[in-house]
């Protein structure tokens, strides 16, 4: 891993980043085990991950059994196959209200 993708790493994201580097992928880290160790919310622990995947460029893999980092780009893959499918659920989550509304007024319910 190339250490000018880390810089500017501190806090929460380096002490899990530091967490997962030592493990085997086999040894996955549930979020809950973060929140408890580093008292942290859930919501804080995704936000470190995410920065460790997007201003660190770092392969975060994730799933039923926790996080850990990708042994090779297979692993990778299937955790960004999962990723682009949430953002394409909640993107329609977030147009199909769209139709409830026309020409800015809110459809009749009744």
């Amino acid at each position: 891993m190339a250490l000018d993708k880390l810089q500017g790493l501190h806090g929460l994201a380096y002490y899990i980043y530091c967490d997962l580097l030592d493990r085997p992928p086999s040894h996955t880290i549930k979020s809950k085990v973060f929140e408890s160790k580093y008292k942290a919310k859930g919501t804080e622990v995704r936000d470190a991950i995410r920065e460790l995947r997007v201003k660190h460029k770092q392969p975060v893999c994730s799933g039923a059994t926790g996080y850990y980092f990708a042994p090779n780009k297979a692993h990778w893959e299937r955790t960004k196959a999962q990723l682009l499918s949430r953002a394409n659920k909640l993107r329609e989550a977030a147009n199909n209200p769209d139709e409830y509304f026309y020409d800015g007024e809110q459809a009749s319910m009744f």
